[in-house]
C-alpha cells in the first residue's frame, strides 16, 4: 500500500475523511453488544433481556440508552442553533470567555423578602404575611432569588421536581408582582434561580440547560421578549450528597458537581465545604472549596469552549427529554392550583418524600453506591464528632409542612454510629462475624471479601482466616470464636456438598449462633440448606441496611 501524498510545504492540508469505512448502524452495534454480554457459549442477548441489561432508568423517569447517534438529535432545534440563541443552547454567545462565571463562597442566606416562597417551603412559616412580602419585593430593586429548587433538592427531589418547583415558584412570584405593576421584562431582569448540583453528572448538566429552555417558554407565555426569556442561573454543589464518614470523598463529589455546573452553563457557582455536614467552617475547608473553582478556571481552563455540551447526541437528547418532563410537572403543579396551593396542600412535599424514600431504598440495597458509606467503608478513620452534625428538626406548628434538609446517606450513618456508641459503652464489645471460609484461598476469597465489605458498613468486627479443610475444623473454630454469626464462604460448585454438614455442625456446637450463606443459592438447593440450619443468604441483591440492622438488634444495640 503506497503512502498518501503529502501536502506541499505551506499548502493547506486536505481534511481527513472516513469515506473508506462503511457506516456502522445501531442495529449492528446492538447485535455485537448482545453477543459480547452473552454467557459463554450462549445465544446473543436481545430483546427485553438486552434492554434490562443495557438501558438505565433514572429517578426522573427517563430511560438512558447505551448509545446515542445523530438520529437522536435530528429533530432537535436547540442542537442546531448557536450558543446563546433561542432555545437557549448554552448560557450566552460568548460562554465564559468574555465574562467568567461568578465564584461565590458562603453567600448570605436569602431574606424572606428576597425569596418568600422558598423560605416558606424550607421553614414552614414566614415572619410577615405573603402580601406584605410581595409589597416589599415590588418596591425593592433587589434580586428576586428563587431557591425553591434547592429546597426540594435537599429534601431528596429529582431533577424534574427541582426545576418544576423553581419554575412554578417563579410563576407564583411574578403573578403576585404583576398585580403590583411589575412587568415580565422588569421581573426577568431581577430574576435569579439557584439549583443544587447532584451526583448524576450528565443529568445535572442537562438540568441547567433544560431550566433555561423551560424559563424561556414560561416568559414567552407571559408576553416576554427575548431578553425576558433569559435568566441567570446560580448553582451550588449539593449538600444532600455530602457524607459524614470518609469525608474527603466529598472533595471528589464537589469536583464532579462543580464540573457539571460549569459545563451546564451556570452564571455563578458556590462549592460547599467538604465537611459542612459535621463541622463548623475552618480555614482549610473554606480554602479547599474556594480553590476547587479557581482550579477549574485557571488550571483546567474550563473558560472554553463556549458550550462544551452543545451538539452532544447524549446531552442534547437528555436535555430535551428532561425539559419535556419538567414542563409536564410544571403543568401538573399549575393544575393543582399553583405552587403556593400545592405546598399548602402538601402535594409537592408528598412527591419529594416519595423520591427520597426511593433513593433510600436503592442505597439500602446498594444498587446506588455511596463510596465510604454503604460501600468500601474506611475502618481506620476516627469516630466523627457528631456534635456538629446538623439534624433535620421536627416540624412544629407551621403554616405549611416544610421540606427539611436531608442527606442521602443519613440512614447508613445512623447505622454505623449505633455500633460505635455501643462499643464505647461496652468496653469495645461489638457484633462479631466469623468467616466460615472453606477450601484454599482462591476458592473462598471473592465471597469472603464481599462479606467483609458488607459487614464493615456497620463497623462490625469480621473474624478472618485463610480457610479450612474440613467442616468439623471450621465448625470448631466458629464455635470458639464467640461470634454472633458465621457466614459460609465458598463457591456455588462446592456448596451442595459442604453447606448441609457445615451448617449442621455449627448449629450443634453453637446453637445460638446464626449461620448465613454468602451468595444466592440455586432454587433446588435452598430448602436443603435451610433445613440444615442456614438462617439466611447474603448476596448482591440483599438489603444491606435491613440485614445489618437485624444483626444490631440481635446484639442488643
Amino acid at each position: 500500500m503506497s503512502n498518501p501524498k503529502q501536502p506541499e510545504p505551506g499548502s493547506v492540508p486536505v481534511a481527513l475523511t472516513f469515506d473508506e469505512f462503511a457506516p456502522a448502524t445501531y442495529e449492528a452495534w446492538e447485535a455485537a453488544a448482545g453477543a459480547a454480554i452473552a454467557p459463554k457459549g450462549g445465544e446473543p442477548v436481545k430483546g427485553p433481556a438486552f434492554e434490562k441489561r443495557m438501558f438505565t432508568q433514572t429517578y426522573e423517569g427517563i430511560t438512558l440508552h447505551p448509545m446515542y447517534t445523530a438520529e437522536d438529535t435530528k429533530a432537535l432545534k436547540s442542537a442546531r442553533t448557536y450558543p446563546g440563541l433561542y432555545a437557549l443552547r448554552g448560557s450566552s454567545a460568548s460562554g465564559n470567555l468574555k465574562e467568567p462565571w461568578e465564584m461565590l463562597q458562603n453567600p448570605p442566606a436569602p431574606r424572606p423578602e428576597a425569596d418568600p416562597l422558598g423560605t416558606l417551603l424550607e421553614t414552614g412559616d414566614l415572619p410577615k404575611s405573603l402580601d406584605e412580602l410581595w409589597d416589599d419585593m415590588a418596591r425593592s430593586k433587589d434580586i428576586v432569588f428563587i431557591r425553591a429548587g434547592t429546597v426540594v433538592h435537599n429534601g431528596g427531589a429529582n431533577a424534574v421536581q427541582e426545576v418544576a418547583a423553581a419554575m412554578t415558584a417563579a410563576i407564583e412570584t411574578f403573578r403576585a408582582l404583576e398585580k403590583r405593576g411589575v412587568s415580565i421584562g422588569d421581573f426577568a431582569k431581577k430574576l435569579r434561580f439557584e439549583f443544587s448540583q447532584g451526583a448524576n453528572f450528565f443529568m445535572e448538566i442537562a438540568k441547567l440547560r433544560a431550566a433555561r429552555q423551560v424559563w424561556a417558554k414560561v416568559a414567552e407565555s407571559f408576553g416576554g421578549d427575548e431578553n425576558a426569556q433569559r435568566t441567570e442561573i446560580f448553582a451550588k454543589t449539593s449538600s444532600f450528597t455530602k457524607t459524614v464518614y470518609d469525608p474527603y470523598v466529598n472533595m471528589l463529589r464537589n469536583s464532579t458537581e462543580a464540573f457539571s455546573a460549569v459545563v451546564g452553563g451556570a452564571d455563578g457557582l458556590t462549592v460547599v465545604r467538604f465537611d459542612e455536614a459535621f463541622k463548623p467552617e475552618s480555614e482549610f475547608s473554606s480554602r479547599q472549596a474556594r480553590n476547587a473553582q479557581i482550579m477549574l478556571q485557571k488550571e483546567f481552563n474550563l473558560l472554553e469552549p463556549i458550550d462544551p455540551a452543545g451538539g452532544s447526541w447524549y446531552v442534547e437528547s437528555l436535555t430535551d427529554g428532561l425539559a419535556k418532563k419538567i414542563w409536564a410537572e410544571l403543568q401538573k403543579i399549575e393544575g393543582q392550583g399553583g405552587f403556593l396551593k400545592s405546598i399548602r396542600d402538601g402535594l409537592i412535599q408528598k412527591d419529594v418524600e416519595a423520591t427520597l424514600q426511593e433513593r433510600f431504598k436503592k442505597l439500602a440495597k446498594r444498587s446506588d453506591r455511596a463510596v465510604g458509606t454503604n460501600m468500601y467503608p474506611n475502618m481506620s478513620e476516627p469516630v466523627p464528632d457528631w456534635s456538629g452534625v446538623r439534624e433535620a428538626p421536627a416540624a412544629g406548628n407551621t403554616a405549611v409542612t416544610p421540606i427539611r434538609p436531608r442527606r442521602w446517606t443519613e440512614q447508613f450513618e445512623a447505622l454505623r454510629r449505633r455500633t460505635e456508641q455501643y462499643k464505647a459503652a461496652h468496653n469495645g464489645d461489638n457484633v462479631k462475624i466469623f468467616l466460615a471460609n472453606m477450601g484454599p484461598i482462591p476458592q473462598h476469597k471473592a465471597r469472603a471479601d464481599f462479606i467483609t465489605g458488607f459487614m464493615e458498613v456497620a463497623a462490625f468486627e469480621v473474624l478472618k482466616n485463610d480457610g479450612f479443610k474440613t467442616t468439623d475444623e471450621c465448625a470448631d473454630a466458629a464455635a470458639k470464636s464467640g461470634a454472633l454469626a458465621a457466614v459460609i464462604c465458598s463457591t456455588d460448585k462446592t456448596y451442595p456438598e459442604l453447606v448441609p454438614p457445615l451448617a449442621k455442625a455449627i448449629k450443634e456446637k453453637a446453637p445460638s449462633m446464626r449461620v448465613f450463606l454468602a451468595g444466592e443459592p440455586a432454587a433446588e438447593f435452598k430448602d436443603a440448606y435451610v433445613q440444615a440450619g442456614v438462617d439466611g443468604f447474603i448476596s448482591v441483591r440483599s438489603n444491606c441496611l435491613e440485614s445489618l440492622t437485624e444483626l444490631q438488634n440481635a446484639k442488643g444495640m
